[in-house]
């Protein structure tokens, strides 16, 4: 698979969960509740209930992506840099 006649698209995705913390809890360690948690509420939801919202990759609209990362839904070897060429 190359590059050619595809493009990369920068997607957010969300949705809704509640955690159970102490009511002492500090924004600090919710948010370290929520973040061990996230991973399970999305294996737990259908695919329905996500919100999501897309738009062509930039180079810069997605957090933590750059050129030597290999997107979602490629062949499993090709590099974000190599869809510029």
């Amino acid at each position: 698979m190359t590059a050619e006649n595809k493009k990369l698209i920068s997607a957010t995705i969300s949705f809704d969960i509640v955690v159970s913390v102490d009511n002492d809890a500090t924004n600090d360690v919710i948010q370290k509740v929520i973040r061990r948690h996230v991973i399970e509420a999305a294996d737990d939801m259908s695919q329905d209930e996500f919100d999501i919202s897309f738009e062509l990759y930039n180079g810069t609209n997605a957090k933590g992506w750059d050129g030597i990362c290999i997107p979602y839904g490629g062949d499993g070897s090709v590099r974000i840099k190599d869809y510029s060429k």
